[in-house]
């Protein structure tokens, strides 16, 4: 069972349900207090994909949708969006509805309104960090497919270090091709995007699954001889860039007694980490399988890692 800390919002509003789909404004007066509580998610989806039991404080989920909420400021007798959208789930839970921002709040200074835009899109709780199909995980005894390390076998770390695979996982996603998917396709980083050589061939990584930096690079951006930076913060529409046309993709994960730099297809990438502390690191089910099996291991990260904004200059080095 995946758990994992949320912050909510109460709507006190009259829409119920369905109602709320289609672009709706609401006003801010509509929304009640802001509070905390515990998801739990045993399969990673919300919506009619789901076949799995998920609950809020405990009691049973009724997903109604997620999209995106915008703030809306009055022009007149008009509502009128302004400003970026940020992304929302909504949900009933013991006769309430909660609106969840996964990526935090949106800004509402100065706004009258918010203008929800949601549809029955299932959600997946937990995003993938993953390697794609066709990595070679280098080991012991030379590179290996990812598809064929399993626990027991051993890797080789960026710095020739040996660690043994505790635990590997893999799982085929389909990916529809609408808006709210696009966090499942993969980030594409060309061969010899890094320099030549690295990536020895294109590599696909789930969007939120860390590439190691070292040299020139991450001493100037970050004053460490190796960084961390997070696949889809360090696409630049050249060498590296989300491929949003793939429909169907098998991840895998690899997970160490310890956070390492693997060397994946001749680049640096980082193995399954169990001890996510920020917004863009919430475990999938599959990993959530593994701190369950292995509830004592307290990892370290074995970088520094890269905020979007570092993680933007250090990719126009590339």
């Amino acid at each position: 069972m995946a758990t994992e800390d949320i912050t909510v919002t109460h709507y006190i509003g009259s829409l119920l349900g369905t109602d709320l789909f289609g672009g709706h404004t609401i006003l801010l007066n509509g929304f009640g207090a802001t509070e905390n509580g515990t998801l739990e998610d045993d399969d990673g989806f919300l919506g009619d994909i789901d076949d799995g039991t998920a609950t809020f404080n405990g009691h049973p989920i009724n997903y109604i949708g997620s999209g995106t909420v915008q703030p809306g400021v009055a022009v007149g007798a008009l509502i009128v969006g302004l400003g970026p959208t940020s992304d929302v789930v909504v949900f009933e839970a013991d006769g309430h509805t909660y609106f969840h921002y996964p990526d935090g709040e949106p800004n509402v200074l100065g706004a009258v309104a918010l203008i929800v835009d949601i549809d029955a899109t299932p959600y997946e709780v937990f995003t993938p960090i993953c390697f794609g199909p066709g990595t070679m995980i280098l080991t012991p005894d030379g590179y290996c497919p990812v598809a064929s390390v399993k626990a027991g076998d051993w890797v080789r770390d960026a710095d020739g270090k040996a660690h043994e695979v505790l635990w590997a996982s893999s799982r085929t996603v389909k990916i529809p091709s609408l808006p709210a998917f696009e966090k499942w396709s993969p980030v594409c980083i060309a061969r010899n995007s890094f320099g030549q050589g690295v990536p020895f061939r294109d590599t696909y990584l789930s969007r939120q699954h860390r590439v190691g930096v070292h040299g020139h690079a991450a001493e100037l951006v970050l004053g460490a001889d190796r960084c961390f930076a997070s696949a889809h913060n360090l696409v630049n529409h050249k060498g590296v860039r989300l491929d949003d046309e793939v429909r169907e993709i098998t991840y895998h994960h690899l997970m160490c007694e310890e956070h390492v730099s693997l060397v994946a297809n001749g680049m640096l990438a980082e193995s399954l980490y169990l001890n996510p502390t920020s917004p863009d690191f919430r475990l999938d089910a599959a990993a959530q399988e593994a701190l369950d099996l292995f509830p004592e291991l307290k990892m370290e990260i074995s970088a520094p890692v890269a905020n979007r904004r570092e993680a933007q200059v250090l990719s126009t080095f590339f």
